[in-house]
């Protein structure tokens, strides 16, 4: 099986070899034939190769990845309503969990925290969601791609 990278022409869709195709330009193709549209039925692109042949659409992807980030924003509201609104300061404590749980990105957030009070805060809340939506999408890719090699086999 040898590999050939080609570029797409895209006015006249052929496909024409060069040595520096751009990375969104990249075909893998099986065939050991010279390159050409009619022959490279099963040419696919590099990240069509990463996924097992396919590309996965939106539609496909999981939502539980939205699952995470959702719960630490609403956890961080939960507990700003209990240092805000006095009978519910009870819920305060639930940001000391926010704090442990988020603690590779709210290291920051206790270094800020003796000074700009409010800077940390938001750190926390911004940051620790972005920090908690990248967690889930990695988990995500690394599912797809065991998932791609189990199929694969």
């Amino acid at each position: 099986m040898t590999m050939h990278l080609a570029r797409v022409n895209a006015r006249s869709m052929a496909l024409s070899p060069t040595p520096f195709p751009a990375a969104t330009d990249l075909i893998v193709s099986t065939t050991s034939s010279e390159l050409s549209p009619a022959k490279d039925a099963d040419a696919l692109t590099i990240r069509e190769e990463m996924f097992g042949g396919r590309m996965p659409r939106s539609s496909e992807r999981s939502r539980w990845v939205y699952l995470p980030p959702l719960l630490h924003l609403g956890a961080c509201l939960v507990s700003m309503i209990g240092y805000v609104i006095p009978k519910l300061q009870f819920l305060g404590i639930v940001w000391v969990f926010v704090m442990l749980a988020d603690l590779p990105v709210s290291a920051i957030a206790y270094a800020l925290a003796w000074n700009h009070g409010v800077i940390a805060g938001i750190w926390v809340v911004v940051a620790g969601t972005l920090w908690w939506y990248l967690l889930g999408r990695g988990v995500e890719t690394l599912i797809g791609r065991r998932r791609a090699k189990i199929q694969g086999t």
